[in-house]
Parts: C-alpha cells; structure tokens; sequence
C-alpha cells in the first residue's frame, strides 16, 4: 500500500482532472492517466473524477448577465488587440459577435 496523499496533493490531482475533462477527456483516459502518473486505483480514481465535475457545475453556476458581461469583456480587449495590430476583419468580427450576443444584431430582410 502506497504513502496517502495530503490534501493538497489531492487538490492538485482535482485541478488536473479538472482540466482533463474540460479538455474533453473520457473517464477511461482518465483513469488510464491517474494510473500511470499517480499509481491510483480506479476507484479512488472515481472519487477525483466527481469532486472534479463538482468544481465545473460551480464553475457555470454563474448568472447569465454575469456570463454576458465577462463575455463582451473579453471581446472587447481583443477589438483594442486586433485595431493595435491592423487586423481590421477581427475587429468586425468581434464586433458582430458582441452585437449578437447582446442582441442588438440587426434582422436581415429577406
């Protein structure tokens, strides 16, 4: 039987697999990645895997003005971004995409 784990080793195994199932990876793969680097059980394995998803239900429990705001936010350093390097699709781009995301995106007329 192998050393236990303190917590925050735990803690840095959750974040890990935090970022493996963000990055789309299977239980499997998971599991097959936990074995080989940190020697553990698939069940014990299982336990990280929920406190991970935990951490990502927490991670969207976020109000949806709030999820807008931080959104056109972000669109709006990469307009100043894409003016400073000449890049004037992308600023259009961005643009739009803010446009569309606050709903001030005009209707085409067909």
């Amino acid at each position: 039987m192998g050393k236990k784990a303190t917590n925050a080793e735990i803690d840095r195994r959750v974040d890990k697999i935090h970022q493996l199932l963000v990055m789309c990876a299977s239980p499997s793969e998971i599991k097959r990645f936990a074995a080989a680097e940190w020697g553990l059980a698939p069940r014990t394995v299982d336990t990280y895997i929920q406190r991970a998803r935990q951490q990502l239900r927490e991670d969207c429990a976020i109000d949806r003005s709030d999820f807008v705001a931080a959104r056109l936010l972000t669109l709006d350093k990469v307009v100043q971004e894409a003016m400073a390097a000449g890049q004037h699709s992308n600023v259009i781009g961005a643009l739009r995409l803010a446009l569309e995301v606050t709903g001030s995106m005009p209707q085409k007329s067909r």
